[in-house]
């Protein structure tokens, strides 16, 4: 059972470019190991969207073995496990980035659409 989705706002990125504001999940009080399903629109090949608290703690990351841009269809669901104990209670930030070629930047709307946590 999917509690919510959390679509993140568009902010301006650093370097000028449209990014993802931070995408909102709520951690209930004493949850053990979560399972966020990470929506994504097409990514380019090779890429690795990481996901991370605001506080830039790694969450997990979505790399989409051979879906391409040109290949895939428009919106994507990827599981990501996160152990207990990685998240704290309460209301959480997302932030996602992209990570290309060895470099990174701010996932933009079209690549990180948001997340939510799969019910236990």
């Amino acid at each position: 059972m999917v509690l919510f989705w959390a679509a993140a706002t568009t902010v301006q990125a650093a370097g000028g470019g449209t990014g993802m504001g931070p995408s909102a999940i709520e951690v209930a009080p004493g949850a053990g190991a979560l399972v966020l399903a990470v929506r994504t629109g097409p990514l380019p090949a090779g890429a690795e969207l990481v996901l991370e608290t605001s506080g830039g703690r790694r969450i997990g990351s979505v790399s989409p073995f051979g879906a391409t841009a040109a290949t895939s269809s428009a919106v994507q669901t990827h599981l990501v496990p996160v152990p207990a104990g990685t998240l704290p209670e309460g209301r959480i930030e997302i932030r996602a980035k992209l990570v290309l070629h060895g470099s990174e930047r701010a996932a933009t709307a079209h690549e990180f659409l948001g997340a939510a946590i799969i019910g236990h």
